[in-house]
């Protein structure tokens, strides 16, 4: 094989008679230097693509340096950089960047092909996305390992970006930074987050996270936190809410609106923990939890965790496996402080000394009324 080289420019169009869809090719230009087998070539495209979805567009630009096998009728790649941009209503934000880059590609087109020195990075709806890695893939089947990050973002410009309206929180000044970085490994159908660290606000947690099964979003995990003050996240509360709600307890109005098929499909299990914790005004320190979700039944248990110079433990179920969520929990309460407990949670003062708690709760129902009812 010589080829002295290619240069080809145009615009091809291919249109559906069934459908009345067209795909159009334009602004295309393809070039190569001289080809001969087994020595490398310098290999450039430019095109534009339209008709892929409606109103869809895409732009590719492609540079490397690409040998030919035609023995082993495979190509080698070297310094490829490709950039691809698409506007799409179907893409979050409405346009996507990715830039991407291979040091090294070998034995394209066999049984198995390896590539190292992948850096991409994917921008969308005020998110940026890095990742570099090396891997090989294998009759379709990936091994890959690298590591990944996401740049400081706000969860409230990516919900305005999406067009979702605004999560209102009791601090307005929350969520509006979030970060993630890790160290992955794929094998096939399985996936390793190891050195996983995330920010949500002042809040940073670090860890572990896998995925057995990818397909069937099977996830292992193991995370600790160090303060995080769920308060700040919860939805005011309306002081003057009159004349809305129009009278009446429970009904529909208290309906629990599970996502019953969402906690039936999720396969979770593994750890989580926190340095400290406030929820509903109360404070937990050292607090450790297992999970474990599947088939419908999730548990959270052991609970344990320092509350008020006391210690607390807890068992909590919620199973969804039948047309009637079942909620169980099971909490100790040993030596906690009182006064202080009841100071936080109900700005009581008049209280002292430790109290010694135990509650054993099973009941039923579709709205918080009948849960109550049914204690």
């Amino acid at each position: 094989l010589d080829v002295a080289g290619i240069d080809i420019s145009g615009r091809i169009a291919y249109r559906d008679e069934a459908t009345g869809e067209t795909i159009e090719v334009t602004n295309l230009e393809l070039s190569a230097g001289s080809i001969v087998d087994g020595k490398p070539f310098a290999l450039e495209a430019k095109l534009n693509v339209s008709g892929l979805a409606p109103d869809t567009d895409v732009r590719l630009d492609l540079l490397s340096d690409a040998t030919l096998d035609l023995a082993a009728q495979t190509v080698a790649l070297s310094g490829t950089d490709m950039k691809l941009a698409v506007t799409s209503p179907e893409v979050p934000g409405g346009s996507a960047d990715i830039n991407l880059s291979l040091a090294d590609v070998r034995d394209l087109g066999a049984e198995t092909f390896s590539f190292a020195g992948l850096a991409m990075q994917l921008r969308a709806a005020g998110i940026s996305l890095s990742v570099n890695g090396n891997g090989a893939v294998t009759d379709s089947i990936p091994a890959i390992d690298g590591d990944l990050s996401v740049a400081p973002f706000s969860p409230r410009d990516l919900l305005q970006a999406l067009g979702e309206p605004p999560m209102e929180t009791a601090d307005p000044a929350d969520l509006n930074n979030v970060a993630v970085d890790a160290a992955f490994n794929v094998q096939g159908d399985t996936a390793e987050l190891n050195l996983f660290n995330v920010v949500l606000d002042d809040t940073t947690g670090a860890g572990q996270f896998s995925l057995s099964s990818i397909e069937n979003m099977s996830t292992e995990l193991d995370l600790q936190f160090d303060t995080l003050d769920l308060d700040r996240y919860t939805a005011p509360t309306p002081e003057n809410a009159g004349g809305q709600g129009g009278g009446g307890g429970g009904g529909a109005n208290d309906a629990l609106d599970l996502p019953v098929e969402d906690l039936r499909a999720l396969d979770v299990s593994g750890r989580i923990g926190f340095d400290e914790l406030s929820v509903a005004d109360i404070t937990l320190k050292k607090l450790n939890m297992r999970i474990r979700a599947q088939e419908g039944v999730i548990r959270l248990a052991p609970i344990r965790a320092n509350l008020y110079g006391g210690r607390y433990t807890d068992k909590i179920s919620l199973d969804v496996t039948g047309d009637v969520p079942k909620v169980a929990l099971k909490s100790d309460l040993q030596r906690v402080r009182i006064g202080r407990f009841l100071a936080d949670t109900q700005d009581f003062r008049n209280i002292e000394g430790t109290a010694d708690v135990s509650l054993d709760v099973r009941t039923t129902g579709l709205t918080e009324s009948d849960m109550l009812e049914n204690v």
